[in-house]
């Protein structure tokens, strides 16, 4: 499911519900192949339970700075 319909399927599914939304990216970060992407914080703010992350980590240079830096957009 794409980040721009976690609201949505949280209101059908209900608050205890897993709700799994790829298509994560940090702010200013390429869409690549993604047509529907979300920051980690407007993802959480919809209602997602569990993020998923690739390539914005395991493309990057440096994986543990990428990391830092999406947990840093959930403060």
């Amino acid at each position: 499911m794409p980040p721009t319909d976690v609201a949505a399927v949280r209101a059908a599914v209900g608050a205890d519900a897993l709700v799994v939304v790829p298509g994560v990216r940090p702010h200013g970060a390429p869409a690549d192949d993604q047509a529907r992407v979300a920051t980690p914080r407007a993802a959480l703010d919809a209602g997602a339970s569990h993020l998923v992350v690739g390539r914005p980590v395991t493309a990057s240079p440096d994986p543990p700075a990428a990391c830092r830096a999406l947990l840093e957009n959930l403060r």
